[in-house]
């Protein structure tokens, strides 16, 4: 499902972008993946992502003439529900989301633990206004931490073994903070 909207950008090679949010879903393998890469890139108006029940596929097999950390400048918002995939391919996709403001993850299947052996620099990265987890790997968890992801708002699962250094890690920028019981045992 798109939704369209009647303030249409121009961006620098000229594409008209009428979109803003998009919602994927169902997707549980792509037979091209590079289409998934083309979307995400020729979207230049794109501010919300979800994913719902839909495979992120391995940025590697993402074969686009635009280099992958080039697309989403306008994406704020990523909502992701009913994931499968690796911590490597998770985690770079995030990662490389540099104008990410809310990310959303709500049950989070994580398929190989190993990290990639370079991710995008955070170091610098401003901190997100929200940041929901619910259902996610302790593992995924801690790849956040790694990577000094912060939040103003933080919303996740209180028996979560990372959400003591998720709270100390966003101490100077935290304003909000909502605890709750897991949903699933």
């Amino acid at each position: 499902m798109i939704l369209w909207d009647a303030n249409i950008p121009k961006d620098p090679d000229g594409i008209l972008s009428y979109v803003h949010r998009v919602q994927v879903r169902g997707i549980r393998s792509w037979e091209n993946p590079a289409i998934f890469g083309c979307v995400l890139k020729t979207l230049s108006s794109m501010e919300s992502l979800t994913m719902v029940r839909t495979k992120i596929p391995p940025l590697d097999e993402i074969q686009s003439p635009v280099p992958f950390g080039e697309f989403g400048e306008a994406l704020t918002s990523l909502t992701l529900i009913s994931q499968s995939c690796t911590l490597a391919t998770i985690t770079s996709f995030i990662l490389s989301l540099s104008n990410l403001k809310e990310l959303v993850i709500d049950q989070l299947g994580i398929t190989s633990e190993q990290l990639p052996s370079t991710l995008p620099d955070t170091t610098h990265r401003k901190p997100l206004r929200w940041l929901l987890l619910e259902g996610v790997p302790d593992v995924f968890e801690t790849a956040l931490v790694q990577h000094c992801l912060t939040c103003s708002v933080l919303n996740m699962d209180v028996c979560s073994h990372s959400v003591r250094q998720l709270i100390a890690l966003s101490s100077e920028t935290l304003a909000n903070l909502s605890l709750e019981g897991k949903r699933f045992a």
